[in-house]
């Protein structure tokens, strides 16, 4: 069985919060979770919520295999082993370069101009 663990930890005011969702294979949503910590630097907590996550995980789902993503940390594969879990880094977002285009939450500059000549001239189409 190989869970993937979606891991978000972000600064909310005056504490840390660590969003967690759990997916199996088949890419069901098994659990989610939201953690409060004192603020301390992300990567502290990230690991250390991670590290708790790992044993949870072993104790109750006993996987085979844990990707475990999270924006601080990165993407880590996980290997069960007798005693815990061996990982793997596969991608670090600080440290990679992108191998494929990134999300865009902007138009292009050049679309955006079009879009702007195209409703002047509707604009005069209606007058």
């Amino acid at each position: 069985m190989t869970v993937t663990v979606y891991q978000y930890v972000f600064v909310d005011r005056d504490k840390t919060r660590v969003h967690t969702t759990l997916v199996n294979d088949a890419g069901a949503v098994l659990n989610r979770n939201i953690a409060n910590y004192e603020a301390y630097p992300l990567k502290q907590i990230a690991d250390e919520h991670a590290k708790y996550m790992l044993r949870v995980l072993k104790r109750s789902l006993a996987p085979d295999r844990v990707i475990y993503d999270c924006n601080v940390r990165g993407r880590v594969e996980y290997t069960a082993t007798e005693s815990g879990f061996s990982g793997k880094l596969t991608y670090h977002p600080r440290l990679d370069k992108a191998d494929s285009v990134r999300l865009q939450w902007a138009d292009d500059p050049e679309d955006y101009e079009q879009d702007e000549d195209d409703d002047f001239e509707q604009e005069e189409m209606d007058e």
